[in-house]
């Protein structure tokens, strides 16, 4: 048989409050008190038997509250309370713990807090939630859930550190520390699926500093020592109508300058490179890719910022390459390449400067190409130098230079018009620009020399030809409606020292007949026309004039 019931109980009250139930232990002057034991005996089959504590029932103002409080001490700490299930024997575990309030069918559950007390000159107590460790299995988690809402919105989650007069406490959200083999937990901040609204925002933002500066986020993949460096990704959302954008912005300066943003690689190690940066926009199947636009904003009282593309310099092999080049068409032209400077409200517009840089101590600087691509069925683009028009001023000079040099010949300017295979080759013309008053001068002479040597030949020929003629070399003043036709003068110039230059006119000779020699004044429309002159110059103080032969 079982042993008896023990049972303490105070009466029934039909109009007034039942009797009060104390239990407790004498007080002590000069020792301690004693101790309340509430134990269930121990048994040899089934489960052990259940301690229960339960607070009376309330009929309209609530149910009775039940208090576990240990007492103060008059110098010293107030007494500890511990909550602990007994030891697992040889084969079980160890018992729960299940701290919940009831379930509520009109009003809101009961709150459930769990905290240490405020001291007024010292520490709050500092409050732990472990998980005990394991020699077999994965590790248990510990899992905080928010209520979920039937209608409105689930509650929400908030860890935030203590606040202090000086500075607030660290939150700290990581993964434990792992042994010799094996990698640490993920740590993954993710807001949960929605069907028919939006997902929640994430957001990682440091609090505003009323007094100073406000505190730096940082996103970093840890290091290692084997393999490849960890990834770190900045992906915005899919979607089936429109991809989430993505925006890197430094922060706003209330009075001074905005943040800086800066996009690098690390340095690379010992014996490896830098990384590499990459900027492209995605690739399109029916509609445009998109576009990448680098920019500095608009200033309104000063001026804007520079835009730099800079290759590394390095100290081995030749330099690295910069390029720019447009997209590629399928079946109307490829994109075209502009660089363009900015126009000014009321003064000039920027100066576009295309250079290589200086070469260095037993180097050249170097070579500028401007060239039109090949093309394979249709013609090869049009290549055109020009100043552009002026409404109020005049058009920009255009100059093609070619520098100075120390040592060797000076290095010519050469024009080539485009050759032929079937029909005519190219020409070339040299055009002096019009004008509603005289036209501008056409100059083709050779550079003045230094203190000694020649100045340059300036020759005019037509090509040779195999089956045909050669071409035609005319010297002519163009006609002139209102005035007279311009002078055509054929002169050796001065000298100081030897004879004259030679002026010859010889026309072509021939294995049939030779070319003729025409020497003709000019026709006269309405009276004489012009007259012929053939003399040699008046000689000199001690010489005679030259012959005619």
């Amino acid at each position: 048989g079982s042993s008896g019931q023990l049972a303490f109980s105070s009466g029934l009250s039909n109009l007034g409050n039942s009797g009060r139930i104390t239990i407790g232990v004498g007080i002590s002057t000069k020792g301690r008190g004693g101790s309340v034991h509430v134990i269930v005996g121990s048994g040899t089959s089934g489960v052990g038997a259940i301690s229960t504590i339960v607070s009376g029932r309330g009929s309209a103002r609530g149910g009775g509250p039940t208090a576990v409080v240990s007492r103060e001490d008059v110098l010293a700490s107030s007494g500890i309370i511990s909550v602990t299930s007994t030891n697992g024997g040889a084969s079980g575990g160890s018992g729960r713990l299940a701290f919940s309030s009831g379930s509520a069918v009109t009003g809101n559950t009961g709150d459930v807090a769990m905290g240490s007390g405020s001291a007024t000159a010292g520490r709050g107590g500092r409050m732990d939630l472990h998980v005990g460790s394991g020699i077999s299995g994965a590790g248990s988690p510990i899992t905080v859930h928010a209520a979920r809402g039937s209608e409105h919105s689930g509650g929400g989650v908030v860890a935030t550190s203590g606040g202090s007069s000086a500075s607030s406490g660290t939150l700290a959200v990581r993964s434990g520390a792992i042994g010799i083999a094996g990698s640490s937990g993920c740590v993954s901040f993710s807001s949960g699926s929605a069907k028919s609204g939006n997902t929640g925002l994430i957001a990682l933002d440091s609090g505003t500093a009323s007094g100073g500066r406000s505190g730096e986020i940082t996103v970093s993949g840890g290091s290692g020592t084997s393999g490849f460096g960890s990834l770190v990704d900045l992906i915005s959302a899919p979607s089936v109508v429109l991809g989430g954008p993505l925006t890197l912005c430094g922060g706003q300066g209330g009075q001074a300058s905005s943040g800086t943003m800066c996009v690098s690689t690390f340095n690379g190690g010992a014996t490896g490179s830098s990384g590499q940066l990459a900027f492209s926009s995605g690739l399109s199947n029916l509609g445009n890719s998109g576009r990448i636009t680098i920019g500095v904003g608009i200033s309104t009282k000063g001026r804007g910022g520079s835009v730099h593309v800079i290759v590394g310099s390095g100290t081995s092999g030749v330099g690295a390459i910069s390029t720019i080049v447009s997209g590629r068409g399928s079946a109307r032209g490829g994109g075209p390449t502009a660089v363009v400077s900015r126009e000014d409200v009321l003064a000039s517009s920027g100066i576009i400067s295309v250079t290589s840089t200086n070469g260095g101590a037993s180097g050249g600087s170097g070579r500028l190409a401007f060239s039109s691509g090949s093309a394979v069925t249709g013609n090869t683009g049009d290549v055109a130098m020009g100043s552009g028009s002026a409404t109020a001023g005049r058009g920009g000079r255009m100059d093609l230079h070619v520098g100075s040099g120390i040592s060797g010949a000076g290095s010519p300017i050469t024009v080539h018009a485009a050759r032929g295979s079937e029909h005519s080759g190219g020409g070339v013309v040299a055009t002096s620009g019009g004008s509603s008053a005289s036209s501008g001068t056409l100059a083709v002479r050779s550079g003045a020399i230094g203190i000694a040597g020649s100045s340059g030949c300036v020759s005019f020929s037509s090509g040779s030809a195999k089956s045909g003629n050669t071409g035609l070399i005319a010297l002519d003043s163009g006609t002139a409606s209102g005035g007279r036709s311009g002078e055509i003068t054929v002169s050796g110039g001065s000298g100081t020292s030897g004879f004259g230059s030679l002026v010859d006119l010889i026309s072509a000779p021939s294995v049939v007949l030779g070319g003729p020699l025409t020497l003709c004044g000019g026709q006269g429309g309405q009276a004489s026309s012009g007259t012929m002159c053939v003399s040699t110059f008046n000689g000199g103080a001690t010489g005679s004039s030259g012959q005619l032969a």
